[in-house]
């Protein structure tokens, strides 16, 4: 059974925005690493 995209982004992820000293921002996903 294959998952489309709709299902991954659906999934509860804790994701961590981090600015950059340059004004450009980062996401992170702790799980995934």
């Amino acid at each position: 059974m294959t998952k489309d995209l709709s299902y991954y982004l659906s999934l509860p992820y804790p994701i961590e925005l981090i600015p950059d000293e340059d004004g450009y921002w980062f996401a992170r996903i702790p799980l995934l690493e």
